[in-house]
């Protein structure tokens, strides 16, 4: 299974966030740590930097996926599972996975 989209609703259910994973806010050292890893690039390219991202993105999938639910709530628990990814202001907020 794939994560095709996320939703992120806040308390009201008001939808804040619709988009792939790759959109969210991601740790800007992580991303750096990642192209070093994969190209020796400390100073990476648009390319590199997209590519990292993605990599990142599949972390995240993977997490989210073995919970094994479609809406999840963001908790601290959640956030300290997810180091490479921002999500601090969605804080008490929802998760809708769509799954393909």
């Amino acid at each position: 299974m794939k994560i095709k989209k996320i939703t992120i609703l806040d308390a009201s259910g008001k939808k804040v966030y619709k988009g792939g994973l790759v959109g969210l806010k991601y740790d800007k050292e992580a991303v750096k740590r990642v192209c070093i890893e994969t190209f020796n690039d400390e100073n990476p390219c648009i390319i590199h930097e997209s590519y990292a991202l993605s990599v990142l993105a599949d972390q995240v999938e993977l997490i989210l996926l073995n919970l094994n639910r479609n809406k999840i709530l963001i908790t601290n628990e959640l956030l300290s599972s997810l180091p490479d990814v921002d999500l601090t202001l969605y804080l008490g907020f929802t998760i809708e996975l769509e799954v393909k």
